[in-house]
């Protein structure tokens, strides 16, 4: 009994680590994709000197902006010839006028998905028109469509993985406490037997539902402080994974109570095709 409820601890527990575990893969696979935002910088064209400063007050507004640069027209020009090694002097240079040129580059959190929009329209309002804006819009929609792909995969896993794990835990529970109850109906247990086996179902009941995600937040915690992992642990995934487990333990509740109460009253439970006899009353 004890071999088996150790073994029911430890199924749960690698299931729950390697849910934990893959979670952690499509996080990363998420970052990297908002990594990839921050690589694609917004560039603004302003030819009218007087706008840059209101414009740069009201960027500066906006969280989900990691840097904001500017640089004068000149300057970009400079830098555009030098990085080509294109032939160019100083003079030739001076002969024409050249917009400043802003630069915004975003942080790669899932906020700055949503705030692109707004932030481009906050530029506008400065009056500045969208063909002096360089989005780079349709870089960004392809790694928002393949973050969107992300999350509805994990969607899909993290769906489906509950569902097996609240199967495999309800019924890996059953095959535990049932044979005790099982034995009652037959009379094959002494009241004794049954008050121990009250108090070791309430007992199982705390520790199937508490250390199976102890230990799994606490590998994943001391890989993270090993530097195995580089992320914090995420409380609402913890959340997440005792959803099933909690639905789980309802589940067994319910179960045996209603069992243990057949066998209390001596009655068997009805199978359909029976035909129910007054004299087995």
């Amino acid at each position: 009994m004890k071999a088996h409820f150790f073994l029911t601890i430890v199924l749960i527990t690698i299931v729950l680590i390697g849910w934990t575990y893959i979670n952690y893969s499509f996080e990363h696979s998420k970052q990297a994709k908002l990594d990839q935002l921050s690589r694609l910088p917004v560039y603004i064209y302003v030819a009218d000197t007087t706008k840059v400063a209101p414009l740069m007050i009201a960027l500066a507004e906006h969280t989900e902006l990691q840097r904001i640069s500017l640089e004068t027209g000149l300057q970009a020009v400079r830098e555009l010839a030098e990085a080509y090694q294109l032939p160019h002097t100083q003079s030739m240079l001076e002969e024409y006028s050249y917009p400043d040129v802003i630069t915004l580059v975003f942080k790669p959190i899932k906020e700055s998905l949503t705030a692109k929009a707004g932030i481009i329209n906050a530029i506008m309002l400065q009056q500045i028109e969208m063909t002096d804006i360089d989005s780079q819009s349709n870089a960004w929609l392809i790694v928002e469509t393949e973050l969107k792909v992300l999350n509805l995969q994990w969607l899909i896993f993290t769906l489906f993985t509950g569902l097996i794990l609240m199967v495999l835990f309800v019924f890996a529970r059953l095959s535990l406490e049932l044979r005790v109850l099982l034995k009652q109906k037959r009379r094959l247990v002494s009241v004794v037997d049954l008050i121990r086996h009250k108090s070791s179902t309430n007992r199982h009941t705390w520790m199937l539902l508490v250390i199976p995600i102890l230990v799994s937040v606490g590998i994943y915690y001391l890989a993270n402080v090993l530097d195995f992992i580089k992320a914090p642990v995420d409380w609402i995934f913890v959340a997440i994974q005792l959803v099933p487990l909690i639905l789980g333990t309802l589940v067994i509740l319910i179960i045996l109570n209603l069992y243990s109460h057949d066998a209390s009253l001596g009655l068997e439970p009805i199978v359909e095709g029976e035909s129910f006899d007054a004299r087995d009353s």
